[in-house]
């Protein structure tokens, strides 16, 4: 009753969003001509007893399982950060792969995903928000490692600068090389 009566949005407090984006992962296989992939109605089966194994309930919301975070980051709580994203083949738009790292994991951690997120609106000026969910930077000491991963988990979006005024304005610093 719990999927069918779903509205089919991801949702961070979203039951059912955990249970079809498991099985999604389960049953994607077969659809696609695996072999050994499990029926349905046998992957949703198999979803339900791996979480009662894992929480002893079924009844996760996705946030609780589906977690962002950057391996070496000092902001990040160990547990990382709740994410909406999930398959993209199962036509979500923000594509976050996330898998359990091991056997008695309590949470599902992101391996893959969109890389870059951008929403740009052209006019005079141009106007346009982006994202990089796991920072800019690949410095663990930068402030852009990390720095991006709340607001991605918050489904928001920072702005972007494209004019040089834009630029100058919000530059941390410059440099010219040579000099």
């Amino acid at each position: 009753d719990l999927l069918a009566t779903w509205d089919r949005h991801a949702a961070l407090d979203s039951v059912a969003t955990t249970l079809f984006f498991l099985w999604f992962e389960r049953y994607l296989p077969a659809s696609m001509g695996g072999a050994g992939s499990p029926p349905t109605i046998l992957a949703l089966e198999a979803v339900l007893d791996d979480l009662l194994r894992r929480r002893g309930t079924w009844q996760i919301p996705w946030g609780e399982i589906n977690r962002i975070r950057r391996p070496g980051s000092r902001q990040d709580p160990a547990d990382g950060y709740p994410v909406v994203g999930g398959h993209g083949g199962a036509g979500i738009q923000a594509t976050f792969l996330s898998r359990f790292d091991a056997e008695d994991s309590q949470v599902r951690f992101g391996y893959r995903g969109s890389s870059y997120v951008a929403a740009i609106e052209l006019g005079d000026p141009v106007h346009a928000r982006t994202i990089v969910p796991f920072g800019q930077s690949s410095h663990p000491d930068s402030p852009h490692f990390d720095d991006q991963t709340v607001l991605y988990s918050q489904c928001r979006l920072k702005p972007a600068w494209f004019s040089r005024e834009q630029v100058r304005a919000h530059a941390e610093r410059s440099y010219r090389p040579g000099e």
